[in-house]
């Protein structure tokens, strides 16, 4: 009959069993493929098989300031509008501060590319304190924010999860804590060095 394949499309079963035959006799092998994709998409995230996104997706970038500190936000989106990738690109920072963030945006996206519910990463980081903290600039969703994770992970919950988070209660400036390594506990009535009782060794 005009237009049937009479051979079906080989699966990654068969595509397998090709790679395991050739590996030894062919000196650059494709990569192995996994026959995990040949399963539904609840299967392949129940067994922890990776869900990437599409090379063309959807997504925003929004642009803010958490206390005079910049910040960028990207997000990237699957075919049925659900998260699949973050981004966290501070602006002016040290190496340093965008490197951990760069690679918490990294990390939180394998992560959601794995399965795991954005849910879990809002309530780890939402309400998280450290800084820089202060007023939210350019992002009605927050009017403060006790950190950039604090705010970054209370919007998505608000774009993604339809939940819009409460602020954080601003830090008292008068509050001052105690730094874990200071007082020394050093009694005060210890008495004042001698002087004079250096001396030099040849």
């Amino acid at each position: 009959m005009l237009g049937n394949n009479p051979l079906p499309q080989p699966g990654p079963e068969a595509h397998l069993s090709m790679h395991r035959a050739l590996t030894g006799f062919v000196d650059r092998m494709p990569s192995r493929p996994d026959p995990g994709l040949s399963l539904p998409l609840t299967a392949r995230l129940e067994r922890g098989a990776r869900r990437p996104l599409p090379t063309r997706h959807g997504g925003f970038t929004q642009r803010t300031a958490v206390g005079g500190h910049r910040l960028y936000l990207r997000t990237g989106e699957y075919e049925d509008g659900s998260l699949g990738e973050i981004s966290l690109t501070p602006g002016r920072e040290s190496s340093m501060v965008r490197g951990l963030l760069e690679s918490v945006g990294q990390a939180v996206t394998i992560g959601l590319q794995h399965g795991a519910p954005l849910a879990a990463y809002v309530e780890q980081f939402a309400h998280t304190r450290f800084g820089p903290a202060g007023t939210v600039e350019g992002d009605p969703v927050a009017a403060y924010a006790s950190s950039l994770l604090d705010y970054a992970f209370r919007a998505l919950s608000d774009s993604y999860l339809g939940k819009r988070l409460p602020d954080s209660a601003p830090e008292d400036p008068h509050l001052i804590e105690e730094d874990p390594m200071l007082p020394l506990d050093i009694p005060g009535d210890l008495p004042p060095r001698e002087r004079g009782r250096l001396r030099l060794v040849s």
